[in-house]
């Protein structure tokens, strides 16, 4: 089956999505499993390590946890905008960034053949948070 993932959508480390459908607004935790023909409603939290069975209708607007997943409780409109949001929006920020330092790293590649310098990704996140 397809597997069709809406907007503003987070998917953790780890996560395996197999042939289901997951609307916007969603965050799915590092290690969590989502089966086949299952349907995550719009402004859900997938826990970490979570295992949602095959063909699980998962309610909008809720938090589901646990092997099998269960509905824990609902979310507030607060944290929905809040935390779901902020993740989604930080993985488009940290892919932008990214990009900005492979193209430095092939730039200075480019230009001086430089074997002599290891420049790590810790050094260019400190960078771009400084610059943007």
């Amino acid at each position: 089956t397809k597997t069709n993932i809406g907007n503003n959508v987070s998917i953790g480390h780890n996560a395996i999505v197999h042939g289901c459908i997951i609307h916007d607004n969603v965050l799915i935790g590092m290690g969590a499993i989502v089966m086949d023909n299952c349907e995550i409603g719009s402004n859900t939290i997938i826990a970490a390590g979570a295992v949602v069975l095959e063909n699980t209708k998962v309610e909008a607007g809720s938090i589901y946890a646990g092997i099998p997943a269960k509905k824990i409780k609902n979310i507030d409109q607060e944290l929905i905008n809040g935390e779901i949001n902020r993740i989604a929006n930080n993985y488009t920020m940290y892919s932008d960034w990214f990009k900005h330092a492979s193209c430095l790293i092939e730039i200075f590649g480019i230009i001086g053949r430089i074997k002599c310098y290891r420049i790590s990704l810790a050094a260019f996140f400190f960078y771009f948070r400084m610059t943007f």
